[in-house]
């Protein structure tokens, strides 16, 4: 009896407690928890929001990614904005894709108990009269009048230089990607879902059940790899035409743009800390890099000095490459020859409001056998890969 009670005290003894806990949370990892349903690669906008609503499918999933500071969902400015380009016409598919993303990135909001989305207006600074005319016409056009307001030569932003007119577009929208990143990554690890390393593809085994990688079993993998893509034997031969874009973040406690961004050239709103502002971005085809430029720098600094009229600092001069596309569409679907492999790419500029519905779209594709949206699956395509 007193050698069974002297057991059962050494069982309860802390000594013996923690020896147990270190050794329970430090046994090798079985040869099952290496099976996934989905290896993810890359967390930018696209992986995050593919692995969210996998996850929320009670999918096991592995997102690989090796953080990278200039990746673009890391400097990109976060802008929606509903109504673009020199023809002023609506982004597409905005009417679907604006109430998605905003009750969507909500929900996040409140996942990770962080803020990254702010309802904004975009300020249009309007140069002549020609200018001001077709903004007017459009906001006369059926389903613009939702969108454009507040059209007139009057008006006056402090800090900013007087324009000849200004045309306000509302509905628009800025996301803190950075912190968004940031936020989900950590919730990632707390899961045991992230695996912070350089995906090396000479170690992808593609199998007719599946994939393997390093010892990591998965019944697929996706590739949302952003402008790595080029160097992807299984998609490369897509259409992406990348873009590299150079930004400057400047400091001003002069500038208050409250709830506004400007669009002139370039774009100018709040960013991240208090006084800090986003400048950019520029439009470069080559080389795709993440490289800073003197000659890109020259230009922004010239804009900001015409359009300011108070006095800043130049905190950062960042550059990035956004993944876009030939037809200005995401390619979201699985390689017709290894149905393990697919890929969520494409975003380009508008990466913010695409990547919430077309993840969620892909994720019913994936598990319940949806269909994809025309313009953006890949079978768009299938005469590329005819050779392959």
């Amino acid at each position: 009896m007193a050698t069974l009670m002297n057991f059962i005290s050494r069982l309860k003894s802390p000594t013996f407690v923690t020896f147990v806990s270190f050794h329970l949370k430090n046994m090798p990892t079985s040869t099952h928890n290496n099976d996934y349903d989905y290896l993810i690669i890359g967390q930018g906008l696209a992986g995050i929001w593919l692995s969210y609503f996998l996850i929320k499918m009670d999918k096991k999933v592995l997102l690989v990614d090796q953080f990278n500071p200039n990746a673009a969902s890391n400097v990109a400015s976060g802008i929606i904005n509903p109504i673009t380009g020199r023809k002023l016409v609506k982004s597409w598919q905005i009417e679907q894709l604006l109430p998605f993303a905003r009750q969507h990135y909500k929900i996040l909001e409140q996942l990770l108990q962080a803020t990254f989305w702010y309802d904004r207006e975009v300020v249009w600074r309007l140069h002549d009269n020609r200018t001001l005319n077709d903004f007017m016409g459009r906001s006369a056009t059926s389903g613009y009048e939702q969108y454009i307001a507040d059209i007139g030569k009057n008006g006056h932003i402090a800090g900013i230089n007087d324009a000849y007119a200004y045309g306000k577009v509302t509905q628009a929208a800025y996301l803190d990607t950075a912190l968004l990143v940031k936020k989900y990554r950590a919730w990632l690890v707390e899961k045991g879902c992230l695996l912070d390393a350089f995906f090396d593809r000479d170690s992808l085994i593609v199998k007719k059940e599946g994939i393997e990688w390093k010892g990591r079993r998965a019944k697929k993998i996706i590739f949302c790899e952003g402008y790595h893509v080029l160097q992807n034997p299984y998609f490369n031969q897509l259409p992406f035409r990348p873009a590299k874009g150079e930004v400057l973040i400047i400091r001003s406690e002069a500038l208050d743009l409250g709830n506004l961004m400007i669009k002139d050239k370039f774009f100018i709103l709040p960013w991240g800390k208090k006084h800090h502002f986003w400048v950019g971005s520029s439009y470069i085809k080559a080389p795709c890099d993440e490289v800073t430029t003197d000659g890109e720098y020259q230009k922004l600094t010239e804009h900001i000095d015409r359009l300011l009229t108070v006095p800043y600092t130049i905190v950062k001069h960042i550059a990035g490459v956004r993944p876009a596309t030939a037809a200005r569409r995401p390619i979201i679907g699985l390689h017709p020859h290894y149905p393990s492999i697919g890929l969520f790419n494409g975003l380009g500029t508008k990466g913010v409001s695409l990547s919430p519905f077309f993840a969620h779209q892909f994720a019913q594709y994936l598990e319940q056998g949806g269909t994809l949206h025309k313009e953006v699956a890949i079978t768009r395509y299938a005469k590329l890969f005819e050779n392959i």
